[in-house]
């Protein structure tokens, strides 16, 4: 499975193209096809990708494993935690401001629960994964 925003580079290859609108899928692979077919395909290599994983080691904040941690989102583009911001301008799939907040949350329930100055950035993130498909997003409520 394959999720790209925005990018049609994928349509010859995938067996199956679904467009999220409203949170609803929609099957648009016949149309998709259709309409990369105008255009002329990349030159692509015969090797596979190089994935390189991400080896930076995440450090425990301790600001952000206080008692009482504000999340405040700012639509879809900036969220702060502890008025620390981040900017989300680059996340163009998300699309509401919920979406914003449980970023803020799975930063904030991370660095309480599965920070521990050893495990990777893609370790959490897995770990973090792994916490959703058991659970939902519910075990993000008692994140802050």
């Amino acid at each position: 499975m394959l999720v790209a925003g925005s990018s049609g580079l994928f349509f010859d290859k995938a067996d199956t193209i679904i467009q999220m609108k409203e949170y609803k899928p929609y099957d648009i692979t016949k149309l998709a096809r259709e309409k990369a077919a105008a255009f002329a395909k990349p030159q692509t290599s015969d090797y596979p990708p190089i994935v390189t994983p991400n080896k930076r080691i995440l450090k425990k904040n301790d600001a952000l494993c206080q008692d009482k941690v504000k999340v405040k989102t700012s639509a879809l583009d900036s969220l702060s935690i502890a008025r620390e911001p981040i900017d989300l301008r680059a996340l163009e799939q998300l699309a509401d401001s919920q979406q914003s907040a449980a970023i803020g949350k799975m930063i904030v329930y991370a660095q309480r629960n599965l920070v521990d100055n050893q495990k990777t950035i893609d370790e959490i993130a897995e770990e973090l994964e792994n916490l959703a498909d058991e659970n939902g997003m519910s075990f993000l409520e008692r994140a802050i």
